[in-house]
């Protein structure tokens, strides 16, 4: 039967994080690396909002913080909960949305289901479009041809008249949905080019990042970035590529280059970086970028003797005025996180703060993001839990997996 989680309940309770032991079953451990509740799952994930999402004689359900069952474990799938509202489907390509007691929010009606995110959930709807690619025979007798001509739509007649070769493909109806289940947008809506996964389809500070394609005289269109409101509005853009808003600002792509934009569309810094806009993000009021520290400027591109020359080419930090924050001096840089970042140094990783001051030395063969004051990372080929000491809580010498 599933139980309800009282409010204070999910609001007091310590953390806890899944751990995998030497017999291939998961359990979870507290921040001092104590074992809370004994292995016993197939699989298991974090805690969110009072409960964990575990895998259990092949089902999926969900546990309270005491290891009992609040949603017994029955389901193809189950992810989440994010406000309040978990992802779930008993067979594939049908899903909804269920509260954290286990009752159907919004029926399982979509071909795919995407986590809340200020009162709006990206969702892949089952009704698709059947559209053709041609292969181009021409390109085996001059290279310098397209390997395949443009997508279009075509009845069959004209398909059979044409000498290209068709590969037959599926154009799928996406959108944006309330927490009623009804859609407030729908398009042909397609994720960040450098974010290539659906995940990243969620509002962020008021607004969703989309790419855009639509049939134009039976041709479907190259994408075209855009930012929607709320209200499933199309207010900016369009833009060659868009990126989530981060404290304010958010990335976009023109004829190649990256700026900045605010939530008012305006341009605070005119396109001018030309490498992997993923780093492009604000955190902590800094943003990653790499310097020439021989000629003292600011890269707008990775140069081709990047590799070649370590020593020149160096990671820093700018502020939100664009100005230099954190002296660059590392090889690679990560995104801050609860106000550390880790950067890499020769072959290590590290931890620095927003003054750029070390805070764990460099030691880990990888390092990621914290989250509660735990950050996971790599110490001679094993997966690791690490607080904000450097010190490893997890996982004990006889113990090696962790998730």
């Amino acid at each position: 039967m599933n139980k309800e989680i009282p409010f204070e309940e999910q609001r007091e309770t310590s953390i806890l994080l899944p751990a995998a032991f030497s017999s291939g079953k998961w359990g979870y451990i507290n921040t001092e690396g104590e074992v809370v509740l004994e292995p016993r799952f197939d699989d298991a994930w974090g805690f969110a909002e009072g409960i964990a999402v575990v895998r259990y004689k092949g089902k999926f359900g969900a546990i309270n913080q005491k290891g009992e069952f609040v949603i017994e474990p029955k389901f193809f799938e189950l992810s989440g909960p994010s406000e309040g509202l978990l992802i779930f489907a008993r067979r594939k390509n049908k899903y909804g949305y269920m509260d954290t007691r286990g009752n159907v929010v919004i029926k399982p009606t979509f071909y795919a289901a995407y986590h809340f995110n200020e009162g709006r959930a990206f969702v892949r709807l089952n009704k698709s479009v059947r559209t053709y690619t041609f292969f181009n025979p021409e390109f085996f007798k001059d290279p310098t041809v397209p390997f395949f001509s443009d997508y279009r739509k075509f009845p069959l007649k004209q398909i059979r008249k044409r000498r290209e070769l068709p590969m037959l493909s599926r154009i799928q109806e996406t959108g944006f949905i309330d927490r009623e289940g009804n859609l407030i947008a729908k398009g042909y809506f397609y994720p960040p080019a450098y974010l290539p996964s659906y995940s990243f389809m969620n509002f962020s500070e008021g607004f969703a990042a989309v790419r855009v394609k639509t049939f134009i005289n039976g041709e479907l269109s190259q994408p075209q970035g855009f930012y929607i409101n709320r209200d499933g509005e199309f207010v900016f853009g369009p833009f060659d590529d868009v990126h989530p808003f981060s404290e304010g600002y958010a990335c976009v792509e023109v004829d190649n280059a990256h700026g900045f934009i605010n939530t008012r569309g305006e341009f605070v810094l005119e396109p001018y970086f030309g490498y992997n806009p993923a780093r492009l993000r604000f955190s902590n009021g800094l943003i990653p970028v790499l310097f020439d520290v021989r000629k003292r400027y600011i890269l707008n591109d990775t140069p081709p003797d990047y590799t070649e020359n370590p020593h020149r080419y160096k990671w820093g930090y700018l502020n939100k005025k664009f100005q230099a924050a954190i002296y660059p001096a590392f090889d690679e840089v990560e995104a801050f996180s609860e106000g550390l970042a880790a950067v890499k140094v020769g072959e290590k990783w590290g931890y620095i703060d927003t003054l750029g001051r070390w805070v764990i030395r460099p030691g880990f063969d990888e390092a990621y993001e914290f989250f509660d004051g735990i950050a996971g990372a790599v110490l001679k080929g094993k997966d690791v839990y690490i607080n904000r000491q450097g010190k490893i809580i997890w996982p004990p010498e006889d113990e090696l997996l962790v998730n």
